[in-house]
């Protein structure tokens, strides 16, 4: 018979975190008996069929007044402790910060003993200094992630970087941390081309392509790349910046690429579920968040063979990447960013060999072992 075991986590909507969680959710259900747990039904991800869904039954919109994010807190802690408690669960595992810290104060007011294991997926300096919600609770958040980690079973993070933060700045001295990267599909994102996709007409043609994948907010920053456009292209006539994502910044976006003459050299392709195949057509993946936890759409352009050009958006920049994959630039030197894009669009790129690096550090398959292992850990 097999254990049962909790996953916790607000939803499988958006990228990061809840895409891993989605996969790795295959690797688990072949070991334990799953409950997900999810504060609301949002799911943009396949998962498994024999899954049991259970929704704690609060909305997880950003919109509302403090006194509303208040009573609402409350309301999980209480809903998610009624669920683990009317379930003999052998382990529970929860994903990012604030419902690691529900899961953790939902245990201890229903007083129960099954081993939690909290995988924190988006705490460095940069969340706190430029997440405009964060940055005004700065201080309160730290305390909250100090009390969660330090009373947790097993901690997991998803660098070396944000363990030295979690403990020499938020002051976690729980011996139970486990750093696990990112796993992504290193089959779906690989050199080898689909044949069979239907491109726009202004990809198919671009001779030269430069992509980003995000979402068009102010910390994902594709105006800064915007920006760069015109320099680029005294140098690289042919050269297309192609952008595929969503979000409040989409109208600002298209109004500055007017504004710059650029509409027959940057595109906004929207939202696409075949990134993968965009990225293995790409000539270089270009990234200028002001702040990531990890960047697991840098992985996956290096899956396919496409070299980066990166911000030093945090430390984790140098445990993901070396120089034979691509650079990492500051966004304050313009002129560098612009020389990494140009130097690297005349290197010779072995495409294969880049995969198999990721491949050897990054798979799904690597990734959803060692999440197995902490956990079985835990209920021993």
């Amino acid at each position: 018979m097999k254990n049962k075991l909790a996953v916790v986590i607000p939803n499988l909507h958006g990228a990061g975190c809840e895409k891993l969680v989605s996969e790795m959710l295959f690797k688990f259900v072949e070991e334990f008996e799953i409950d997900l747990i999810l504060y609301e039904k949002n799911i943009d991800y396949k998962i498994p069929e024999n899954i049991n869904i259970k929704l704690v039954g609060t909305d997880n919109s950003p919109y509302h007044f403090i006194l509303y994010k208040i009573f609402r807190q409350i309301k999980r802690i209480i809903n998610i402790g009624k669920i683990l408690k009317q379930n003999n669960y052998d382990a529970i595992i929860s994903f990012i910060d604030g419902c690691n810290t529900n899961v953790l104060f939902a245990k201890k007011i229903f007083k129960i003993k099954t081993p939690l294991i909290a995988a924190e997926h988006t705490i460095n300096e940069n969340f706190f200094n430029n997440n405009p919600f964060s940055k005004k609770f700065k201080t309160f958040f730290k305390y909250l992630s100090k009390i969660t980690y330090n009373r947790v079973d097993e901690v997991i993070v998803i660098s070396n970087s944000m363990k030295k933060y979690l403990q020499e700045v938020i002051k976690i001295t729980n011996q139970n941390i486990t750093v696990i990267y990112n796993g992504i599909d290193t089959n779906k994102f690989s050199p080898t081309k689909n044949q069979n996709v239907e491109f726009e007409k202004e990809f198919k043609e671009a001779k030269i392509r430069l992509l980003n994948v995000a979402r068009l907010d102010d910390n994902k920053n594709q105006q800064y790349l915007i920006n760069l456009m015109p320099e680029i292209l005294k140098h690289k006539p042919e050269a297309r910046l192609f952008i595929i994502g969503k979000g409040e910044k989409e109208e600002e976006l298209k109004e500055l690429i007017k504004n710059l003459d650029l509409e027959d050299k940057v595109f906004l392709l929207g939202w696409k579920t075949n990134v993968a195949d965009y990225m293995k057509e790409a000539d270089l993946f270009l990234m200028a968040s002001k702040y990531e936890s990890f960047g697991n759409v840098v992985v996956e352009s290096l899956s396919c063979g496409v070299p980066v050009i990166i911000s030093e958006y945090d430390e984790v920049v140098f445990e993901i990447l070396d120089d034979s994959m691509g650079e990492i630039v500051k966004l304050e030197n313009k002129k560098e960013y612009i020389n990494a894009i140009l130097s690297w669009l005349d290197k010779d790129i072995d495409k294969n060999k880049m995969h198999q690096k990721i491949k050897e550090k990054f798979s799904i398959e690597i990734t959803s072992k060692k999440y197995l292992e902490v956990i079985k850990k835990a209920i021993k």
